[in-house]
């Protein structure tokens, strides 16, 4: 044990000597009680007592461990506040600037855009949060521009909670900064879609009209309607300052709901009308000399204005390739 009390003495002074403060570990005075107690198991050996002697020898050798472990521990620190704490610091300053001039554009957006209660919220704990990163910054400084040399457990300790409290304060900052940003953002947005949801709907009507299926079109009247409705709702709100986003957002999402099935559906409507009509028109070329073929496709024509036109097609198909398969059979 005294030759590990020597060796962990060099290694104290070898690491004095590189100038990392060790005053916080207590050496010289723990290596005193160390000696003490050798001196006094030294005396109860001479006097053959050997109860609890092994005992302390096993205390003193943990400790001997134990403070070697926070002696090399402060290495450690020593270098990883060397390596990470400039860049930490950057960082924060950086974050400082951000939150400055979103505090410094906030009236402006204000003024242009309505912040929902839950956000104005935000604005108030993203405070606290820059209030307590720059209380652990102030903190960190104190002990690094301190008169006496601090231990680097303790600096270290102080960067880990600099870091805590930015990496909390950066999440903050940066939800509330894509939230701003996406103010602009749906709004322009919102305010293209307008005119191209506008025209799609013009177009709708045109392929309705086209059809010319009145009976069967009709029932599609009031989602248009409802399309309309939606659009004019959106751009009228996109003109009351400040914009309610969170309104137009949700009308948005509605207008996308019923607009994009209603133009799937017309549009698919509109081509199988088209192949429908196609496949009539080509059968039609036997209904006057086959009174079948006349009977049947009057029967798919009632179906076609009823709609059907999936069922029109197929069917119609189905006749002109009867029709022209007996006409084969009786031309062999």
């Amino acid at each position: 044990i005294p030759d590990k009390i020597k060796q962990l003495n060099n290694e104290y002074s070898e690491i004095e000597k590189k100038g990392i403060p060790l005053f916080n570990l207590n050496f010289k005075h723990r290596v005193d009680v160390w000696n003490i107690t050798l001196a006094t198991i030294r005396k109860k050996l001479i006097n053959l007592e050997t109860a609890g002697v092994m005992d302390m020898l096993d205390s003193i050798q943990n400790e001997i461990e134990e403070l070697r472990e926070q002696l090399y521990s402060e290495v450690s620190d020593k270098d990883e506040f060397s390596r990470d704490s400039d860049a930490l610091y950057s960082k924060v300053i950086d974050l400082e600037k951000v939150f400055l001039k979103i505090c410094s554009i906030l009236p402006q957006i204000r003024s242009f855009y309505l912040i929902s209660d839950e956000q104005e919220k935000r604005i108030e704990e993203l405070k606290e949060s820059m209030n307590k990163l720059g209380s652990s910054k102030r903190a960190l400084d104190n002990f690094v521009h301190s008169s006496t040399k601090q231990p680097y457990s303790i600096l270290k300790k102080k960067l880990d909670d600099l870091q805590n409290d930015y990496d909390t304060a950066k999440i903050g900052v940066h939800e509330f900064k894509s939230y701003l940003d996406s103010l602009k953002s749906s709004s322009e947005d919102a305010y293209t879609m307008v005119f191209v949801y506008y025209y799609r709907c013009k177009q709708i009507e045109s392929l309705l009209r086209e059809m010319g299926i009145e009976n069967f079109t009709a029932q599609y009247t009031a989602q248009v309607e409802n399309c309309y409705t939606l659009l004019n709702n959106i751009d009228v709100t996109l003109k009351v300052r400040p914009i309610n986003v969170e309104s137009v957002n949700e009308m948005v999402e509605q207008l996308k709901s019923s607009a994009n099935s209603l133009f799937d559906e017309v549009e698919n409507k509109y081509r199988e009308e088209q192949l429908a009509e196609s496949a009539i028109v080509y059968a039609n070329r036997d209904r006057n000399h086959q009174a079948d073929v006349h009977q049947q496709l009057s029967v798919l024509e009632k179906s076609f204005f009823q709609g059907e036109f999936v069922k029109v097609y197929h069917e119609a198909n189905n006749v002109y390739k009867r029709t022209h398969v007996e006409d084969s059979d009786n031309a062999r």
